[in-house]
């Protein structure tokens, strides 16, 4: 059986790629390219009037001249051909609908969101009956454009070759129609939205009105019901009209935990007799409400119906049937006018013959209506400027594409150019509306990313790698329940919701290019990378953009960039943690076993103990992490939160990974809900440059093999002659690709800037030799070179090395501490790093010396682990080998003579004088020296490196601002100090060397009354030359002669200070205080003064990226 199954993928695999690629002849303009044009909204079917004083106001000078053009409010298919008929689905171009001008206005049909068409039924007397397609789920109405650009088209008069009868039709079919989007149920999932609920005692019983105009109440009609009803026992939907029963029908029983939808549908049921007004009841009958749900979809009826005017109608619509009679009657009022819009874009009128209009035989769907009435007429959505969108997308030949919002259209750009400049990649900013104007008529549709995004990827010789959808982003872009409809970039929903498995908010599609998707989409294969950063704020676009910057710049890289954090609950027998233990050994292996795997189990350290160990590994900094088990969108873990929201105010990293979240629904942005994935990525300054969660229930098969291989796929992608890593993308969308078979993969989604390299240690070295037994206190040397991963010397390598001394790992059969779940599993942990040191690099070679720490005294004779990592920021390349040593069983256990505890030489806010009132914002510097080298890990039992401020411990991460030198006997911390009230305060800092002695030592200081203002405006975009910087007019009023620029580094040295000038522009030459130039990286700047109040004052903090003069990698 497995043979055969697998024979059938490969020929689905195999038909499919024969369509893939095929030539769809994408137009290369846009039809909005010059002219006037206006988007009107259309909310129901029917013919809509605008007078010409209207046109006027909306700008058109000859309103004679307006044409109509679109598709109203028509939803497109998800393939772009049919798989049946090989028939092209999505069209490319905008039609033209033909209209009519009379009496000083212009007419047309117009279509709304609903999607009722008629279709034959033989069982029933006339020969059919109308049938729900389902209504548009992303507008509240259909979209056309007016325009003064396009040919003549006009509605022209039914052409029938048949004289005149006596016998025309008088008798139609119409319908009533109820339906209200309200939700998607309990899943929250799929593309049926739900209306009244039912699973609720007062809600069990529910009626609704009807009204059938012109009823013809001697002829049948019929009713067509969609109901769900989901219950551990077997259930009923009982129907009643008019008092009259009509069916009781059953509705099986939930058949387990994973089914969300059990559908109920009466289709074509006759109803013998009918009233022009009057109710339809449904009762659900069930056995218990215990974890029930009900919801009414829409109720249809269809009716005959007279062809003649009601009293107080403007017009109304019938598909009748010609078979014998190709006429039908019209009243004789002068103003009455009937259209033929079977075929809606090109509607005809019949030519009123003494009452008579001839049709064409078969079935025809016709408007009566009054032109001397006040018809409806479109709502004005918005005036459109003309441009040839395609064109230029095409010309500016992109390799992403970021999709946003309006709102968010500067932020965006505003990431494009740090990427552009920087990296050199070719990016456009595209909007929503943008989109929709040229690929989907002007409607929100998500077909139309996914239409422009191919057009790109095929038109540009598959050049494009990805698209970014950058802020608010929803699956219900209609504002259901009365609110108001957000401009959110649309977030695609599998169609189905009935069984948890299926459900995906599937954003992958829009990177599919198949013609048509297989039925098993879990085969499909991704063209370019998919991400989203749904930012709901300016501040928090700008926070994430600083994050970039950051996570770019940063250099201190050489003491974390080897880290992979590993952590699990211990749910169902412990087997997340086996599943960890495993990722994590197939990562070392695959990268030539160089990592430092931080495992942080629930089962091995209990709980809330297990808390701290995370909190730390943030602070300390990790290049990836990884987390499998039990979650939810507010925390991980199952019965007790091993991490949430709350959480993130112990995270004070600036040391930035990516994680991975192989859990349940860590991520419900497109539902308005912040995840805990999202939060560490978008609300917090520290935290992640991204993560990789899923947005629905997930399942613990699924998620071992997608981690298994995105493992796989981050440590391979990468350039064997350079080690320049893969983009985030592109590996995300290589691991799908992978992870064939596997529905869940879908339901994965990257929290992240796409654009971002991957940075992990690729380089190798050619040491000379390592020792293999040491003896604490001797001093070896290691020399060697920078290689890349094919062998050949970096020679232009300069950064730093850093060189850790591990305490022995040790074997742990875990428990189910919390969960008492039976089953253990054996994993090696390693202990911390108990001693640091840091070295130079220069042209790729090194040759260092390093001391044994006295601290391995603890360790005669066992193994201990020594780690060495270097990274060059400037290349963004770095490196990383590990070796063992065994400590030399002749040492003696004593200590030697190391009793001096670690010197604190200086502690005080730099830019000051002792004494000095200092601002609510400045750094703290400390410089401290030790005799044989200061421990700087915060897991330290015996003295951690910490500080307190009026006595209350701050957040760890303390570390991520240190600089070690000598070999680390020498430390200068460089802490930001932020948002300090006025008045006394203390710090107290704590350091301790590899001896375990520990020093401490107090800075006092006083904040005087101050203030932080907005901040200057820096030129939005990455620096070479200079920063120019301005302050808003009122800022300059309140500013003193005084007043001083101030520029930090990235671990907050002053590095520049210059007076502030009041005239002109402040330019920042990107030189230092001896008027050397500053190195590329990240740096801060902010302004300093005395208010007019005589208050210390600074404004708030912005970054400036600073490039080098060639800078741009390709």
């Amino acid at each position: 059986m497995k043979t055969i199954r697998f024979l059938i993928f490969v020929l689905l695999a195999a038909a499919s790629s024969t369509l893939w690629g095929r030539d769809l002849t994408f137009s290369a303009h846009s039809q909005i390219t010059e002219g006037k044009w206006v988007k009107i909204g259309t909310p129901k079917n029917g013919i809509y009037a605008i007078s010409y004083a209207k046109l006027r106001e909306m700008g058109f000078s000859d309103p004679s001249k307006v044409r109509v053009w679109g598709e109203g409010g028509e939803m497109y298919p998800r393939d772009f051909i049919n798989a049946t008929t090989l028939s092209r689905q999505i069209p490319d171009t905008m039609p033209q609908i033909a209209c009519m001008h009379r009496d000083n206005k212009l007419y047309f049909y117009g279509r709304g969101p609903e999607n009722l068409s008629w279709e034959y039924d033989d069982t029933y007397e006339s020969g059919g009956l109308f049938v729900n397609k389902g209504q548009n789920i992303y507008t509240k109405q259909g979209v056309y454009f007016l325009s003064d650009q396009g040919p003549e088209k006009s509605v022209k008069a039914m052409d029938v070759s048949s004289s005149v009868t006596s016998n025309p039709v008088k008798v139609g079919q119409a319908y009533f129609y109820h339906e209200k989007d309200i939700t998607q149920g309990n899943s929250h999932s799929g593309q049926t939205f739900w209306g009244e609920a039912f699973a609720a005692t007062d809600k069990l019983r529910q009626k609704f009105q009807y009204t059938m105009p012109g009823l013809v109440d001697t002829l049948p009609g019929a009713l067509n019901v969609r109901f769900c009803g989901l219950s551990w026992g077997a259930s009923y939907l009982e129907i009643a009209v008019d008092g009259n029963d009509i069916a009781s029908s059953y509705i099986e029983p939930r058949p387990d935990a994973y089914c969300y939808v059990k559908e109920n549908s009466i289709n074509r049921y006759t109803l013998p007799k009918l009233k022009e007004k009057g109710e339809i009841e449904l009762y659900w009958s069930q056995i218990s409400l215990y974890q029930a749900q009900a919801y009414l979809d829409y109720l249809l009826m269809t009716y005959p119906r007279r062809l003649q005017f009601e009293p107080g109608e403007k017009q109304f619509a019938v598909q009748t049937v010609i078979t014998d009679t190709p006429a039908v009657t019209i009243p004789s009022d002068n103003d009455v006018m009937v259209w033929d819009v079977t075929d809606n874009r090109n509607p005809r009128y019949l030519v009123n013959d003494k009452g008579i209009g001839l049709v064409p035989y078969g079935p025809r769907q016709l408007v009566y209506f009054r032109s001397g009435e006040a018809l409806p007429e479109p709502t004005v959505i918005e005036s459109v400027q003309p441009e040839d969108f395609r064109a230029r997308l095409l010309n500016e030949n992109p390799e992403y594409i970021i999709l946003t919002t309006e709102a968010f259209r500067t932020q965006a750009e505003k990431l494009a150019d740090f990427h552009r400049q920087h990296d050199g990649t070719r990016i456009s900013v595209v909007t929503n509306k943008d989109c929709y104007n040229s690929f989907s008529a002007g409607r929100p549709d998500p077909m139309a990313y996914r239409t422009m995004l191919r057009m790109v990827y095929e038109k540009k010789n598959n050049r494009l790698r990805g698209v970014l959808l950058y802020g608010p982003q929803r699956s219900d872009v209609r504002g259901l329940n009365g609110a108001d409809a957000p401009d959110a970039l649309i977030v695609y929903q599998n169609p189905s919701a009935d069984r948890v498995a299926n459900w995906l908010a599937l954003t992958d599609i829009y990177g599919m290019f198949s013609d048509y998707l297989r039925t098993y989409i879990e085969t499909e294969q991704m063209s370019i990378a998919v991400a989203s950063l749904p930012v709901l704020s300016e501040s928090e676009a700008e926070r994430y953009y600083n994050k970039v910057v950051n996570y770019t710049f940063d250099d201190s890289r050489a003491y974390w960039l080897e880290r992979v954090l590993l952590t699990a609950d211990d749910k169902d027998g412990n087997s997340h943690l086996d599943q960890s233990n495993i990722l994590g050994n197939e990562l070392n292996r695959y990268s030539g076993n160089n990592l430092t795997l931080d495992k942080v189990h629930v089962g091995e350290f209990g709980y809330p103990e297990v808390k701290r160990p995370i909190y730390n590994a943030f602070n300390e900094g990790f290049s990836l992490a990884e987390y499998i088990g039990h979650g939810s969108c507010t925390q991980l873990g199952h019965d007790v939160a091993i991490f949430n929201s709350s959480d993130m105010s112990m995270i004070n990293n600036r040391r930035l990974g990516l994680m991975a979240f192989a859990s349940c629904e860590t991520s419900l942005y497109e539902l308005g809900w912040r995840g805990v994935a999202e939060h560490l990525v978008l609300s917090t300054n520290s935290g992640l440059i991204g993560s990789l969660g899923t947005v629905r229930t997930a399942f613990s098969g699924d998620n071992f093999a997608f981690m298994r291989n995105f493992g796989r796929m981050s440590t391979s992608l990468y350039d064997r002659s350079t080690g320049r890593c893969e983009e985030l993308g592109e590996i995300v969308r290589r691991t799908k690709n992978e992870t064939s078979g596997y529905l869940g993969k879908y339901k994965y989604h990257l929290i992240c800037d796409p654009m971002l390299r991957y940075i992990r240690p690729t380089l190798k070295f050619a040491v000379s030799e390592t020792p293999s037994v040491v003896k604490p206190g001797d001093e070896y040397t290691f020399s060697g070179s920078v290689t890349t991963p094919a062998g050949m010397n970096v020679q232009d390598f300069k950064g730093e090395m850093v060189m850790k001394w591990y305490e022995p790992s040790y074997i742990s059969k875990a428990k189910s501490k919390i969960a008492k779940d039976p089953g253990n599993v054996e994993v090696e942990y390693d202990h911390t790093a108990f001693a640091v040191e840091s070295f130079n690099v220069a042209d790729g070679r090194f040759s260092i010396k390093a001391n044994v720490p006295e601290m391995t005294r603890s360790y005669i004779g066992d193994t201990i682990r020594v780690s060495v990592v270097a990274y060059d920021p400037d290349k963004r390349l770095g490196g990383s080998w590990n070796f063992n040593v065994v400590v030399d069983s002749t040492t003696s256990t004593t200590p030697g003579v190391d009793n001096q505890a670690p010197v604190i030489e200086s502690m005080m806010a730099e830019g000051q004088h002792e004494g000095d009132m200092l601002p609510s914002a400045f750094t703290l510097v400390a410089d401290v020296t030790d005799n044989t080298g200061i421990r700087i890990d915060e897991k330290a039992i015996d003295g951690p490196l910490m500080m307190t401020l009026d006595g209350k411990t701050m957040p760890t991460g303390i570390a991520n601002f240190v600089k070690m030198e000598n070999g680390a006997k020498r430390m200068i911390l460089r802490y930001p100090m932020e948002a300090l009230g006025s008045g006394r305060h203390s710090v107290i800092l704590s350091v301790t060397d590899y001896a375990g002695n520990i020093t401490r030592q107090e800075f006092s200081f006083e904040v005087g009354t101050s203030e932080q203002i907005t901040a200057p405006l820096l030129a939005e975009r990455a620096c070479r030359e200079q920063a120019t910087f301005t302050l808003e007019a009122d800022v300059l009023q309140s500013i003193g002669d005084n007043a001083q620029l101030v520029v930090t580094n990235a671990l907050g040295k002053i590095i520049r200070i210059q007076n502030w000038s009041m005239q002109g522009e402040n330019v920042w030459k990107l030189n230092d205080t001896k008027n050397v130039q500053v190195a590329p990286g990240l740096y801060k700047a902010f302004v300093r003064f005395t208010d007019s109040y005589g208050r210390s004052a600074v404004t708030q903090g912005v970054y400036v990226p600073v490039l080098g003069k060639n800078s741009v990698m390709q």
